[in-house]
């Protein structure tokens, strides 16, 4: 059996969507395979290259139609349901909410499917991002609903958390782009859509039916577009997938796209935007290459701190040509999750962005709008520390995280190699507060919430233990030693001054 040949997706937004029809009246009746009907709207709310989207009143899902259905479709359809019970596990209710995912197969009036209607306040990541839609969702529902930059660096984390859950099972989306990724950045929730379309790798059956979305595709499928070379063509695969998740990173945390600069290829502006994305690709932050740098100011991708940094220039130089260099969607998730903990609040009440990267670089001084943070004038950097196996007493730092009023400390920063997800526990270990010490003047404290056993080893000859509910004082070059689940981490704390 043979897939359709690929083919690149326009990037376009969805178009409005019609009041819904108020009664059943108004329906039509689809049958599933296992014989039960199930009554849609007559009237498509949507409809792309492939079939229309109707509503099943009352239930919360959406029917999808094929207009001219493959002949192999209807087992790639069953063999998604199928793999679907496997990417959601022994934790269905967790895993679903990320997921727009096929559910069952329509066999009449035609192939189709039905899957999870997202929630009427998702809308495309773009419209977050792009100008023009932005600056639309502000005028309609005014500046709170497009959410804080803080909000884009949480739905990127659970992007990122959702696409290793795929790759782990050798499952690509194969259409990553930012109109495929559904948000809400005020509850910072994220859906992926278009799963019917996923590419199972080894698999004779969930073979490639698009390349992807032209700004999103890995250079290897772009220059795929343009003369045929000898050998076989590059297919969607996980290393395309990462390609697209990292421009999409760039997307979300810089609002540009990491190679989209100044450089011109052709006066043809396909042939130019084919060799700008695909044979000619050029990071325009590369280190020593310089022909692509923006012709307008910009901000650099040092402002998110240096993991993130190094990331993105493993990605767009040593990961742009060989696609196994890449960084895996796991890494990005701790590193997302580690820019998370570094993010503080802006002072400037009309700042855009309201938040930003605390790193010793930038002073405390906000990139979006110039503010420098007025108070507190110290932050407390802590540097999280995990005990190497074969070596007693010897530590390894594993990230830092920047204190900041009413920032807890969770069972990722405790419990060494743990990231957030379903498996981990919802638990307040510590929390970080700015107050009043006993000479009345402003001190940073730690809580210690629930941590069993927590010291502080500052004084190796003097070793305090910290009960639960008892609050330390932070000074430089406070130590504090946990133990939990039979590991040890280490605290270690040095004050940064948050203005010149």
């Amino acid at each position: 059996m043979a897939a359709s040949k690929p083919r690149p997706r326009a990037n376009k937004p969805a178009p409005a969507q019609p009041q819904a029809a108020d009664g059943l009246e108004d329906c039509s009746v689809a049958c599933t395979a296992q014989g039960d009907e199930i009554r849609y709207e007559k009237i498509p709310f949507n409809s792309g290259s492939e079939g229309r989207l109707y509503k099943i009143p009352g239930s919360g899902s959406l029917l999808k139609l094929y207009t001219t259905p493959e002949t192999w479709r209807k087992s790639a359809l069953e063999a998604i349901i199928v793999k679907r019970a496997q990417i959601l596990g022994d934790d269905p209710d967790y895993w679903e909410r990320f997921f727009c995912w096929p559910q069952k197969v329509i066999v009449q009036p035609s192939l189709g499917l039905i899957m999870p209607q997202a929630r009427a306040e998702y809308r495309p990541f773009s419209h977050f991002l792009l100008p023009r839609f932005r600056q639309r969702v502000i005028q309609q529902q005014g500046a709170a609903a497009v959410g804080s930059w803080i909000g884009h660096v949480g739905i990127l984390m659970k992007l990122a958390r959702a696409v290793h859950r795929l790759h782990r099972f050798q499952v690509c989306h194969s259409d990553l782009s930012l109109s495929n990724i559904l948000v809400d950045p005020v509850r910072g929730a994220v859906s992926l859509i278009d799963c019917d379309s996923i590419v199972e790798q080894g698999s004779s059956i969930l073979l490639p039916t698009v390349l992807g979305t032209p700004d999103f595709m890995a250079p290897e499928l772009v220059a795929a577009l343009g003369p045929r070379k000898k050998g076989p063509a590059p297919q969607p695969s996980v290393y395309t997938d990462l390609h697209a998740f990292e421009v999409i990173i760039y997307y979300g945390l810089l609002y540009r796209h990491p190679l989209k600069g100044g450089a011109f290829h052709s006066a043809d502006s396909d042939e130019d935007e084919r060799l700008t994305l695909g044979a000619k690709a050029l990071y325009i932050e590369h280190p020593t290459q310089t022909a692509n740098r923006p012709n307008t100011p910009f901000l650099s991708a040092a402002i998110l701190g240096p993991q993130a940094q190094d990331l993105f220039l493993r990605a767009f130089t040593d990961g742009l040509r060989t696609p196994e260099r890449r960084p895996s969607a796991l890494e990005w998730e701790d590193a997302l999750t580690r820019m998370y903990d570094q993010t503080v609040p802006c002072a400037n009440p009309q700042c855009d962005a309201k938040a930003f990267v605390f790193t010793e670089y930038n002073a405390g001084t906000c990139p979006w709008c110039g503010e420098t943070i007025k108070t507190p004038n110290v932050a407390p950097m802590f540097g999280f520390y995990s005990q190497q196996e074969k070596r007693k007493n010897s530590y390894q730092l594993d990230f830092h995280m920047v204190g900041w009023p009413q920032r807890t400390l969770r069972a990722w920063h405790i419990v060494p190699g743990c990231l957030p997800g379903p498996r981990a526990p919802e638990n307040i270990y510590g929390s970080l507060h700015w107050q009043k010490g006993d000479s009345s003047t402003m001190a940073w404290f730690l809580k210690n919430e629930s941590i069993e056993d927590l010291r502080d080893i500052t004084d190796s000859r003097n070793i305090l233990q910290i009960e639960p509910g008892r609050m330390v004082i932070l000074r430089e070059g406070s130590q504090f030693l946990i133990r939990t689940q039979g590991q040890e981490r280490l605290i270690k704390v040095f004050m940064a001054k948050t203005h010149a």
